[in-house]
């Protein structure tokens, strides 16, 4: 006797069809995140890429302390690697006279919000040497919390520069002033002193 096998479709039932259609959105909800995760993924890379070959000093700080740091900042600090500043308070690379000014910024950013000005600063290097910055700031929010990327440029050569430029022409308005007095009084010993005293004055700039 010959039995023929017969597969039959299977009648699914209302309640089976949604178990299924919920699995289905479920698991394309799932890979749908994995997908925006991991395009995330690689935009921070390329982000944090960016950053760190960035020509300024570049930080994220929050409560005061810094959160993350790129190369260029570490290097201007006189540090080596990023861990040596990561987890260290700002404060301790400010300057004293600007610790007012630094910790005020940072009080503004994080009660309203958006960007700051950009201020001239001076920052400490690990050796204590003073360098003068620029420093523009923006609040953001880094690992779900409230922060602020800071942004450094180091202007301490072209603060020199400045510096020399009044200094020479300090010192030529001295000349400029003190020379026809020799001509014209007997005492030019007197003037010359008062010359050296205001090429001394200007040194002091």
């Amino acid at each position: 006797i010959g039995v023929e096998d017969r597969q039959q479709e299977r009648n699914w039932s209302t309640a089976e069809i949604d178990v299924l259609k919920l699995a289905a959105n479920l698991l394309g909800a799932t890979m749908a995140r994995a997908s925006a995760l991991e395009q995330l993924s690689h935009s921070e890379e390329r982000y944090r890429g960016l950053v760190n070959v960035a020509p300024d000093g570049v930080y994220v700080a929050s409560d005061g302390f810094f959160r993350f740091a790129n190369q260029t900042l570490v290097t201007m600090l006189g540090l080596t690697t990023v861990d040596e500043l990561v987890g260290r308070k700002v404060a301790d690379f400010v300057h004293p006279d600007y610790i007012a000014l630094s910790r005020g910024r940072r009080l503004e950013l994080e009660q309203q919000g958006g960007s700051l000005p950009v201020v001239e600063e001076v920052f400490l290097r690990a050796d204590s040497t003073p360098i003068t910055v620029e420093v523009a700031s923006t609040s953001i929010r880094y690992e779900d919390q409230p922060a602020a990327i800071v942004v450094l440029r180091d202007i301490t050569e072209r603060k020199q520069a400045q510096n020399l430029l009044r200094l020479r022409d300090d010192i030529l308005r001295s000349i400029a002033y003190s020379a026809p007095q020799f001509l014209i009084d007997e005492d030019w010993l007197d003037q010359l002193s008062q010359m050296l005293e205001g090429l001394g004055r200007a040194a002091r700039v």
